[in-house]
Protein backbone atom coordinates (compact mmCIF):
# COMPACT_ATOMS: atom_id res chain seq x y z
CA UNK A 1 0.00 0.00 0.00
CA UNK A 2 1.48 3.03 -0.96
CA UNK A 3 0.83 6.69 0.46
CA UNK A 4 -1.49 8.08 -1.75
CA UNK A 5 -3.56 4.62 -1.29
CA UNK A 6 -3.28 4.46 3.11
CA UNK A 7 -4.66 8.53 2.52
CA UNK A 8 -7.60 7.41 0.80
CA UNK A 9 -8.21 4.42 3.71
CA UNK A 10 -8.51 7.60 6.05
CA UNK A 11 -10.56 9.68 3.96
CA UNK A 12 -12.98 6.39 3.27
CA UNK A 13 -13.35 6.04 7.09
CA UNK A 14 -14.21 9.94 7.35
CA UNK A 15 -17.12 9.52 5.10
CA UNK A 16 -18.08 6.39 6.13
CA UNK A 17 -18.82 8.11 9.82
CA UNK A 18 -20.22 10.90 8.06
CA UNK A 19 -22.94 9.09 6.01
CA UNK A 20 -23.51 6.45 8.80
CA UNK A 21 -24.21 9.37 11.42
CA UNK A 22 -23.10 10.96 14.77
CA UNK A 23 -21.56 10.21 17.49
CA UNK A 24 -23.55 8.76 20.09
CA UNK A 25 -22.73 11.32 22.89
CA UNK A 26 -23.24 13.97 20.26
CA UNK A 27 -26.80 12.39 20.02
CA UNK A 28 -27.54 12.12 23.74
CA UNK A 29 -26.49 15.94 24.43
CA UNK A 30 -28.54 16.90 22.29
CA UNK A 31 -31.33 14.89 23.08
CA UNK A 32 -30.78 16.21 26.93
CA UNK A 33 -30.56 20.08 25.31
CA UNK A 34 -34.03 19.71 23.90
CA UNK A 35 -35.34 17.91 27.12
CA UNK A 36 -34.21 20.26 29.33
CA UNK A 37 -35.24 23.50 26.87
CA UNK A 38 -38.99 21.44 27.12
CA UNK A 39 -38.50 21.41 30.65
CA UNK A 40 -37.64 25.41 30.78
CA UNK A 41 -40.59 26.25 28.69
CA UNK A 42 -43.09 24.30 31.06
CA UNK A 43 -42.04 25.61 34.16
CA UNK A 44 -42.01 28.89 32.87
CA UNK A 45 -45.80 28.77 31.80
CA UNK A 46 -46.43 27.21 35.23
CA UNK A 47 -44.94 30.15 36.42
CA UNK A 48 -46.90 32.83 34.50
CA UNK A 49 -50.00 30.71 35.33
CA UNK A 50 -49.14 30.95 38.96
CA UNK A 51 -48.82 34.47 38.60
CA UNK A 52 -52.14 35.20 36.82
CA UNK A 53 -53.94 33.27 39.18
CA UNK A 54 -52.00 34.99 42.28
CA UNK A 55 -53.16 38.38 40.39
CA UNK A 56 -56.26 37.57 39.97
CA UNK A 57 -57.18 36.37 43.22
CA UNK A 58 -55.68 39.83 44.52
CA UNK A 59 -57.62 41.87 42.00
CA UNK A 60 -60.73 39.50 43.28
CA UNK A 61 -60.08 40.30 47.19
CA UNK A 62 -59.92 44.05 46.31
CA UNK A 63 -63.02 44.13 44.62
CA UNK A 64 -64.19 41.71 48.11
CA UNK A 65 -63.05 44.44 50.11
CA UNK A 66 -64.47 47.50 48.46
CA UNK A 67 -67.98 45.70 48.29
CA UNK A 68 -67.54 45.25 51.69
CA UNK A 69 -66.30 48.83 52.54
CA UNK A 70 -69.27 50.46 49.97
CA UNK A 71 -71.72 47.92 52.18
CA UNK A 72 -70.81 48.94 55.47
CA UNK A 73 -71.34 52.49 54.42
CA UNK A 74 -74.79 51.90 53.57
CA UNK A 75 -75.61 50.52 56.60
CA UNK A 76 -74.09 52.97 58.42
CA UNK A 77 -75.74 55.56 55.93
CA UNK A 78 -78.84 53.89 56.73
CA UNK A 79 -79.05 53.52 60.57
CA UNK A 80 -78.25 57.24 60.28
CA UNK A 81 -81.24 58.13 58.34
CA UNK A 82 -83.51 55.28 60.26
CA UNK A 83 -82.44 57.17 63.39
CA UNK A 84 -83.07 60.48 62.08
CA UNK A 85 -86.67 59.89 60.63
Amino acid sequence: MDAEEAADSEHRDEAKEQRGGRNAADVEADVQRAQQAAEHVVDDQREQEETAAKQEAGAEDEVGRAQFRSTDADLRTGAALSQAG
